[in-house]
């Protein structure tokens, strides 16, 4: 590809020179913002998006081709949607400049087993009982707009079985991650701090099959019941969003593709959406994490201090897997971020 020659490029822009296409009166999808902009004209010249204006802004366009796009959604491509730019050894700025559209994306028939990827065995809420005897658990601590979280021990309440008793423990949740790809009927356990708000009980539970890298199931509550019917409700969908409250299913997103994307619209989609993100508010949800989002990298095991694995919590820091059970081990080393001071 070559050289973007930048002088041309503003001059397009500017109007003083015609741009190779012009796309205009189009609805674009802004997915930074995460907002729908209406009567908008993309200006395209050198091979490369020059910009993304208002209609009013340019009037009297000038372009080689102009492509009336009323009633038409632009979005970015969905090809090689994945990408670590770190990988490339390039900076932003130079990975921005390399990228080029090869080729329209025409709508393809999406295949029964991408739309069927959801494979967990019978659900039973015996699989969420967390063993924390000791009454000394090993806490994955989420930090206020953060992908991070720390490695913490805190006294915990358990039931007459000696297990973590979610309930009886305000401002902590349990967080749990099902594999949902070859029915193993793997189900690693752990529990969350500041999911919640301080002293608060989550008013129900919340789960995702958006969950990077492996896309696994994961879900969050106070409940076990509400824990188990929020899953259950997830592969009911074959994969999406979807928030229970006292046994009821007040909020979901089907995301069938993969357990990922939507066949619907991006407006249906936002709405369904945004009716999730109120309704986990609603239910105590720290407004300092994104609910979705936030679970949705608990099971990046690459990312410090703690993450939750199918198989159980992992350490990054350390990179092995640890009981969740800190008992008399805690005793003898000091916590990494508190010294100790439990």
């Amino acid at each position: 590809m070559k050289a973007l020659n930048l002088q041309r490029a503003v001059d397009m822009v500017m109007g003083r020179v015609a741009c190779d296409t012009a796309l205009v009166h189009a609805r674009v999808v802004d997915v930074f913002g995460r907002e729908i902009l209406e009567n908008r004209t993309v200006l395209v010249g050198e091979g490369r998006v020059l910009a993304v204006l208002a209609d009013d802004e340019c009037r009297d366009v000038q372009a080689g081709e102009i492509v009336d796009c009323q009633g038409q959604t632009l979005l970015p491509g969905l090809m090689d949607a994945h990408v670590h730019i770190e990988s490339t050894m390039l900076t932003p700025p130079s990975f921005a400049r390399a990228g080029r559209v090869l080729d329209e994306t025409r709508a393809v028939a999406v295949p029964d087993n991408i739309l069927h990827s959801v494979h967990v065995k019978e659900l039973d809420s015996a699989s969420l009982a967390l063993p924390v005897p000791s009454g000394k658990a090993r806490v994955i601590g989420l930090l206020p707009h953060s992908l991070c979280t720390k490695s913490l021990v805190r006294e915990v309440r358990v039931d007459a079985k000696g297990n973590f008793d979610a309930a009886g423990n305000p401002g902590l949740c349990k967080i749990a991650v099902f594999e949902r790809h070859k029915n193993l009927g793997l189900v690693g356990l752990g529990i969350l701090e500041h999911y919640a708000l301080e002293g608060r009980l989550l008013g129900g539970a919340l789960a995702t099959s958006i969950s990077h890298d492996s896309h696994n199931i994961v879900v969050a509550g106070s409940s076990d019941r509400d824990m188990i019917a929020a899953v259950s409700r997830v592969v009911e969908m074959n994969g999406g969003i979807a928030i229970v409250q006292n046994g009821v299913c007040t909020a979901d997103l089907p995301l069938p593709v993969a357990g990922l994307m939507s066949e619907e619209s991006a407006e249906w989609v936002a709405h369904r959406l945004s009716a999730i993100e109120k309704a986990a508010l609603g239910f105590a949800v720290s407004p300092d994490i994104d609910p979705v989002m936030t679970l949705s990298f608990m099971a990046l095991c690459v990312i410090p201090e703690l993450r939750v694995h199918t198989r159980g919590l992992f350490d990054v820091t350390d990179f092995s897997f640890v009981s969740v059970d800190a008992g008399e081990e805690q005793d003898k080393t000091p916590d990494r971020n508190t010294g100790g001071a439990q």
